[in-house]
């Protein structure tokens, strides 16, 4: 009991560091302002607009369209000089009085999309200016309200089928990560038995599927064509776990001599892919943000797929004779060691990520971010639950008595759903802002 406590103790310590440490200023990628402004009242001549961002942005499909005051949709053309900070939106001619409204549809650096809207008044009777030779905007289409024109298109589906194929990357990493670690450092023969290959290949098939999966969302959110979006920058992670997917898949067919090497670089592949997207390319300095998130993925995936490489173990060699038992106890007993070697930078490396994403704590309660964040801390909690009692109540007494081999079996199987969930929420941790 007592070393339980010291366990729930630091548990306790950490969660509370998390919660009252300062934390660093830093800016999300949004809307930062507009010339003319929201809501402004412009009395003046107005032939471009200005759009900023608070870091750089990218162009969904048109990115910007403006409704004019005779009712018109035009796209305007757009141009940036900063590297996609400020937008400038360059007009035929200076704009009719009445009401005008732009709408932009961008992505930040890490994918996620942002949209929105402003309008502002055109007021008097300006003189304008004949159309110039050079055309700087097209009419799309036209509508009757600033009303109907201002909410943004609804990609809310397409970014779901991003999150799953996130979840399919997420997970087929985390298993093959542990899986590998698990089978060479607990298995005697230190390498993966027969069925713990063919997880390897599933697994590298399913980081495949996942990666083809997300890039089919994003070219929805993008409005591309689906082979222009597979050389998005934003599907840079995607591409090398498709990579990994496929190295792993050959490598667990290749002969027994030749698996090692193809199958760690498959794992090294997929563990480093998460440093290429997600918040790690727009959140924090970007070196320290991709180094604690490769340690996060690669503990995290220890301790996840080896679980399961475990309740395989336990599946397959069960409870037949008593030598069977000892070898079991033998590989459980390693496991344990293994698993309380990565607990810690598990816990630390995301502590360290969520303090660099975050500008405030409130964010944890108003965002999505923050409310994904606290769900998987919950479900974290309950595996650490699971663990601690597996670590100092189970596996020592398992030589005295093996018949509980069974019920530890069963308790594991549970642990393994819990990380399931945990790779479900992590997928959609990933996708979601933090704006």
């Amino acid at each position: 009991m007592n070393r339980c406590r010291q366990a729930l103790a630091a548990l306790t310590a950490m969660i509370g560091l998390l919660i009252f440490a300062p934390l660093p200023v830093a800016a999300h990628t949004d809307f930062e302002s507009s010339d003319p402004a929201d809501g402004a009242i412009v009395t003046e001549s107005v032939t471009m607009i200005t759009v900023t961002f608070t870091k750089p942005v990218t162009l969904n499909g048109p990115g910007f369209e403006m409704l004019v005051s005779d009712g018109q949709i035009v796209e305007p053309k757009v141009t940036s000089v900063d590297g996609g900070t400020t937008w400038t939106l360059g007009l035929d001619s200076p704009l009719e009085p009445g009401d005008v409204a732009v709408r932009y549809n961008v992505a930040a650096e890490d994918g996620h999309p942002v949209d929105g809207g402003f309008a502002f008044l055109v007021e008097g009777d300006l003189q304008t200016s004949p159309p110039s030779n050079e055309t700087t905007s097209s009419t799309i289409a036209t509508t009757s309200t600033v009303e109907e024109f201002l909410p943004a298109g609804d990609t809310s589906r397409a970014q779901l089928i991003v999150s799953i194929g996130r979840v399919l990357g997420i997970g087929g990493s985390l298993l093959v990560i542990g899986i590998l670690a698990f089978a060479m450092v607990c298995l005697p023969e230190k390498r993966p038995t027969e069925l713990l290959e063919t997880l390897l290949i599933i697994s590298g098939l399913i980081i495949v599927v996942g990666a083809v999966t997300e890039a089919s969302g994003l070219s929805t959110v993008l409005d591309l064509p689906f082979i222009e979006v597979l050389t998005d920058r934003r599907l840079d992670g995607a591409r090398v776990r498709a990579v990994a997917g496929t190295v792993l898949a050959f490598g667990a067919l290749a002969p027994i001599g030749w698996r090692q090497l193809p199958l760690l670089a498959g794992a090294a592949l997929s563990a480093t892919s998460f440093a290429l997207d997600g918040h790690s390319v727009s959140e924090g300095p970007r070196v320290v943000m991709a180094a604690t998130n490769l340690a996060h993925v690669s503990a995290a995936g220890v301790w996840t797929g080896g679980t399961l490489g475990l309740l395989v173990t336990l599946i397959q060699r069960g409870h037949a004779d008593s030598t069977t038992n000892t070898g079991t106890i033998e590989v459980t007993n390693r496991f344990a060691s293994l698993a309380t070697a990565v607990l810690a930078p598990v816990l630390v490396s995301g502590a360290v990520m969520a303090f660099l994403i975050l500008d405030r704590w409130s964010e944890l309660f108003a965002t999505s971010w923050g409310r994904l964040l606290l769900l998987k801390m919950l479900a974290v909690a309950a595996a650490l639950v699971i663990g601690a009692h597996h670590h100092f109540r189970v596996v020592p007494r398992l030589a005295q008595r093996p018949a509980r081999l069974v019920t530890f079996r069963r308790t594991v199987t549970i642990e393994v759903a819990v990380f399931g969930a945990i790779a479900v929420v992590t997928a959609f941790l990933v996708s979601a802002s933090v704006n």
